[in-house]
């Protein structure tokens, strides 16, 4: 496994045989990056409208690549609810999308 993730760039192995992950290799690989010192932020935001200073919601992470992913996929749903209208017309319930 060291080997292969030599070869992506994940890393190099030492002069004894251990190998130690870069940062980048940390970012994707490492299951606690916080021991790697490594300064990275990523924020999603949604606006209300187009105009910037409306936000509905945001969320600031500091997580490695793999658990951002499922940070994104939680803030993804969490904003593109489906929604519509009803309209209440001559005893009838339309919904209108």
């Amino acid at each position: 496994m060291d080997k292969i993730l030599e070869y992506l760039g994940a890393g190099k192995i030492d002069y004894t045989g251990t190998f130690h992950l870069n940062k980048a290799g940390a970012l994707f690989f490492a299951k606690d990056i916080t021991q790697f010192n490594i300064e990275h932020e990523i924020k999603m935001v949604r606006f209300n409208g187009i105009e910037a200073y409306d936000i509905i919601d945001k969320l600031v992470s500091h997580e490695s690549f793999f658990k951002l992913i499922k940070d994104f996929d939680n803030f993804f749903k969490r904003n593109t609810r489906m929604g519509g209208t009803v309209r209440l017309g001559n005893g009838s319930i339309t919904r209108v999308s």
